[in-house]
């Protein structure tokens, strides 16, 4: 009798040799993490603009994260912050990945605008 495999549905389990396939991991939570929001206030006799550290374990950029910044905001400046608007949210980079005390500089040449094309003007 010739025993030759025709498929692979056709194996049995101890034909395998074995081996099992790798056990899947669910993704880590990254638990609490500080980020910097950039607030202005509306234009006033004396606009005021910053920034603040908050803790936050929401995902950067959703909504709960936002308002955690909020909140944080109001505890820091009480009800002068109201009107105020958070412009932007972004995750604190580490020590490590600082440049030291020194300042990053950018010496790519600026874009140049783009041209809008010719329109032709029929009569």
């Amino acid at each position: 009798m010739d025993e030759t495999i025709d498929t692979l549905f056709d194996l049995e389990p101890d034909d395998i040799g074995g081996k099992t396939a790798p056990v899947a991991t669910p993704p880590e939570e990254p638990g609490v993490q500080t980020y910097v929001a950039h607030y202005t206030s509306p234009v006033t006799e004396s606009p005021t603009k910053g920034y603040f550290e908050f803790e936050s374990e929401h995902r950067a950029s959703s909504k709960k994260n936002a308002h955690d910044a909020r909140i944080r905001m109001l505890e820091l400046f009480g009800k002068d912050a109201v009107s105020w608007v958070i412009d932007e949210v972004k995750l604190k980079k580490k020590k490590d990945e600082l440049c030291g005390d020194q300042i990053e500089l950018d010496f790519r040449e600026p874009k140049k605008p783009r041209k809008r094309r010719a329109s032709k003007k029929w009569l």
